[in-house]
């Protein structure tokens, strides 16, 4: 009987797939054999042409609920003899070609067991199955098999193992398999006095809760702090101790029915918090919202919100009974916690109790977060459940092995092996030894894990930036070729690659709004239109420079914004000074006016328009200047058809008219509301007046500003009807995107001007 070898790429592994491989070739009277490899998942059977045909379409149709298959290719061999089918042993010999599995949210059927109290998993907090629980957490190497995972320090009971061997059980080969009695305990690392009675962990944590005291955990991805969403006094506890006084916080809720009550909810919001990935989505609260709304986001008018994603949160959750803060384990600025013993060092700090266990993360993850502008996703943070695997357009026309280093202050890497593409979790800001560490040890498990052998480096051109550093640093360790993509090209490369515009014949204009980012004027670029076309990016129009400050000060400080963009109007200059008294002006006017570094930021004058209108003048967290305009325009209800203008001289866009009409509404003292949505309103409005000026009716949208909800609905409101709008889809258009852009950039030169590796990959066309 002839022989064929199935050779599926994908998403394939820690997805179940081998177990129902097994169950179809049972039902279909097949021998062969399933197996695991670097490569993706590999069946070898016995049967006719048309039966082996028949078989295979039926394991395609029949794929696991989280595989995503990329490809697979029947082929007929030489001639083997199998008795039965089995699942062998993992084959490691193969290069490395398929999609990283993420960790997945707790299935229903084991929320199910978990609350059976006639099931022997009843409350046992790490329950999992072959469709949920922990993966790229866990995972040391590939191919995805217990042996190389954590979970090799737990040996299955007599009764795991039955179930594991077990093809008619639904956690046949189950890699994570695990009961109370032989997988994960919780510890008590640190606890309050008042509890040493209880001895359930579970229990201990409820009660600190309930006392209005906080609990740090240990969750998938690393700890995290936990206090009463609705108690005051343990929510300033928590900031105080955090040093986090106004960063929002998260909310775990214990079920979707209770957010439905509590928030406006649409269809897309929903899918995400029940989705596999269940990410914090940020939710407009209704008027009977029950938490502590203004403690948890101070001045905001959304809050984010979570479902329980493992089954220890949805025990505690439950027994609580009530919404829960739930943020990261952290120091301010530094990584998520991931590790018991630096738990007992640093969240003995934060929490009255410190719950870990046993079970190392290998590969720490914050939560993924998302909004919506209507039907748009706008993933905010990449993180637990949707990385390190990419799903979307690549570009294989080369085979060099390439690795991309990212930005600074949204850090991620992106390796690429011809069409395989990963896109690291969400790695902070690299200002901190400890994230720094974090980002190498990322790198180092991606290279594992992948087999990655770079042959390219590709780096921001900003020299200060640790991630620049450490590429150069590699290249120069590993004589390889380490190449700079301009941070506004990158961002632009990345929406035109996942949008599958990079073979576009006719033009798209490019709108990259950031805060920062070096160009290669050596100047601080951010308000920028590029033009793209047959492989080539040019920067067509800006906005106008204005005075910068050095290490980015204006970021943190919107008055320092407002005191640079008042340059040429007394008006502006006399209101905006009045947020100084004389020292600080003089200081301010000094560092204004040293270093000679301007700025073309569209962040930064989102900063001076929330000064102006005594929204805020220093900023205790990135991006909070923005975020408070953005929800005080949200609060106007008025006509929606004012807004202000700006003037196209040459490439550079002027503020001119942009100050005068804004000064005569201050003027008028018109509500801040208004102004605020006439601001973003004005925002949609240039970029419709830069595209009819160039005559592009092709947009694409990149950069942090972009995260703006409020803009994005209304770019999609003024300009759908006559322009194609692209965004980001599976990446953030903040700066994570970097890493990706910089190896969409590199392909895309390499695709039409056949670059090669010696020259450097960004160039000015200007």
């Amino acid at each position: 009987m002839p022989t064929f070898h199935c050779h599926i790429t994908g998403r394939v592994q820690g997805v179940g797939f081998r177990p129902l491989v097994h169950t179809l070739a049972k039902s279909e009277e097949i021998s062969g054999q399933v197996s695991n490899g670097r490569s993706g998942v590999h069946i070898h059977f016995e049967a006719t042409r048309e039966k082996a045909k028949r078989f295979i379409d039926r394991v395609i149709a029949a794929r696991p609920e989280h595989a995503v298959i990329t490809a697979y290719h029947l082929e007929e061999i030489e001639e083997a003899k199998f008795k039965g089918f089995t699942i062998v042993q993992s084959q490691d010999r193969d290069q490395f070609d398929q999609k990283i599995a993420p960790d997945f949210a707790t299935c229903t059927s084991c929320l199910s067991e978990l609350n059976d109290q006639n099931n022997r998993r009843y409350n046992y907090p790490f329950i999992t199955c072959t469709v949920c629980g922990p993966r790229y957490s866990i995972i040391k190497n590939a191919p995805y098999d217990r042996q190389l995972t954590s979970m090799l320090a737990f040996h299955q009971c007599e009764t795991c193992s039955e179930e594991y061997e077990d093809l008619n059980d639904r956690r046949y080969y189950s890699q994570t398999n695990s009961c109370a009695v032989c997988g994960v305990h919780l510890t008590v690392l640190k606890e309050p006095t008042y509890s040493q009675k209880i001895v359930d962990p579970i229990d201990k944590s409820v009660e600190t809760l309930k006392n209005g005291d906080i609990v740090s955990l240990k969750g998938i991805g690393g700890f995290l702090l936990m206090c009463d969403a609705a108690n005051l006094s343990a929510i300033q506890t928590l900031r105080d101790r955090k040093q986090r006084p106004d960063k929002p916080f998260a909310v775990l809720y214990p079920n979707i029915e209770w957010v439905e009550d509590q928030f406006e909810l649409s269809s897309y919001e929903r899918n995400a918090l029940l989705s596999p990935e269940a990410p914090i989505v940020l939710l407009s609260p209704k008027k009977k919202v029950t938490i502590a709304k203004e403690a948890i986001a101070p001045g905001l008018n959304k809050i984010g919100v979570m479902l329980p994603y493992a089954p220890l949160l949805h025990l505690i959750s439950q027994k609580v009974g009530r919404p829960l803060i739930a943020t990261s384990g952290n120091v301010s600025g530094s990584p998520i916690i991931h590790a018991d013993d630096k738990a007992v060092e640093t969240m003995s700090l934060f929490a009255d109790l410190v719950i870990g266990n046993n079970r190392e993360i290998i590969n720490p993850q914050d939560d993924s977060v998302v909004q919506f502008a209507k039907d748009q996703r706008i993933i905010l943070r990449r993180s637990r459940g949707l990385a390190p695997a990419y799903f979307g357009k690549t570009n294989s026309l080369s085979d060099d092995q390439v690795m991309a280093m990212g930005a600074q202050m949204k850090g991620s890497l992106a390796i690429a092996n011809g069409a395989n593409w990963h896109v690291s979790q969400y790695l902070g800001s690299l200002e901190s030894f400890d994230a720094q560490q974090v980002y190498q040890e990322t790198l180092a498990g991606l290279i594992k894990i992948t087999g990655l052998k770079p042959k390219i480096v590709l780096s921001d051109m900003h020299p200060g930036f640790f991630a620049s550093q450490k590429g150069k640093e590699i290249a120069r360790e590993e004589t390889i070729l380490q190449m700079d993509i301009q941070h506004h090209e990158a961002h632009f490369a990345s929406v035109l690659l996942e949008n599958d515009l990079v073979d576009q014949e006719s033009p798209v204009l490019g709108v990259m709004w950031d805060g920062t980012g070096l160009g290669t004027d050596g100047q601080i670029w951010g308000g920028e239109f590029f033009v793209y076309q047959t492989g080539e990016m040019e920067r067509t129009f800006h906005l106008e420079y204005k005075q910068a400050t050095k290490n980015d000060l204006m970021a943190k400080k919107p008055r320092l914004s407002a005191l640079s963009y008042a340059t040429n109007s007394d008006f502006f200059t006399e209101r905006t000074q009045r947020q100084f008294n004389p020292t600080e002006l003089k200081i301010a006017r000094v560092q204004l006016a040293n270093g000679n570094i301007r700025t073309s930021s569209i962040g930064r004058l989102f900063d001076a328009m929330a000064s102006w209108l005594g929204l805020i003048q220093e900023c205790t967290f990135e991006g909070q200047a923005a975020m408070l305009l953005e929800a005080c325009a949200a609060q106007y209800h008025g006509p929606k058809k004012g807004y202000y203008d700006f003037e196209l001289l040459e490439d550079e866009i002027s503020m001119g008219l942009f100050l005068n009409q804004l000064k005569s509404d201050l003027k008028a003292d018109k509500p801040i509301e208004e102004l605020a949505f006439k601001f973003h309103l004005s925002l949609a409005k240039l970029i419709e007046k830069v595209a009819n000026e160039l005559q592009i009716n092709k947009l694409a949208f990149s950069g942090g500003v972009f995260q703006n909800a409020l803009l994005v609905s209304l770019i999609q409101e003024h300009l759908s009807g006559d322009f194609s709008l692209y965004f980001n889809k599976e990446l953030c258009p903040n700066d994570e995107n970097i890493s990706f852009g910089q190896l969409a950039h590199f392909f895309i030169q390499r695709q039409f001007f056949n670059l090669n590796k010696e020259h450097h990959v960004f160039s000015d066309t200007r």
